[in-house]
């Protein structure tokens, strides 16, 4: 069942990422409107020029800074997401492993008991020894293709 402070939660955090966004946006539109202003201006004054371009510095700044937020978001979300994809691969690897240890482990406990049960049977320990290999083998592909 979902917790319903964890679904205010991400409530909560969709709004300020819908804010960023709004935020984000407006940065980059406020440096278009300046782009336009300081184009317009282009016949001013020497001293008014060079305010308008000191301001412009700071307003550039703030929209490149909004342009990185809005488009290295999904840079990195890719990379997040490869770098999950490779750590799950990574720990079915791990189990897969430790499903063959147990195996192999399990297959050196018992060879003895089985070699002596079969050998009253007529089989000879080198059928045992080669149906256990060809087990672990089976095991191994199974997990490891």
């Amino acid at each position: 069942m979902t917790n319903p402070s964890s679904v205010r939660k991400e409530a909560g955090s969709a709004w300020i990422d819908i804010l960023k966004f709004i935020a984000a946006f407006g940065a980059i539109f406020a440096f278009g409107l300046f782009v336009y202003y300081m184009l317009g201006n282009t016949k001013a004054e020497d001293k008014e020029w060079t305010r308008a371009a000191y301001l412009f510095q700071g307003v550039e700044a703030v929209a490149f800074a909004a342009a990185g937020f809005l488009f290295g978001r999904e840079v990195h979300r890719e990379r997040a997401e490869n770098a999950e994809k490779r750590a799950n691969e990574k720990e079915q690897a791990a189990a897969n492993g430790e499903a063959l240890a147990k195996l192999v482990k399990s297959k050196a406990t018992n060879h003895r008991a089985r070699v002596t049960r079969l050998a009253a049977a007529t089989v000879t320990p080198e059928t045992v020894a080669a149906a256990d290999l060809d087990d672990l083998a089976a095991t191994a592909n199974q997990l490891f293709p």
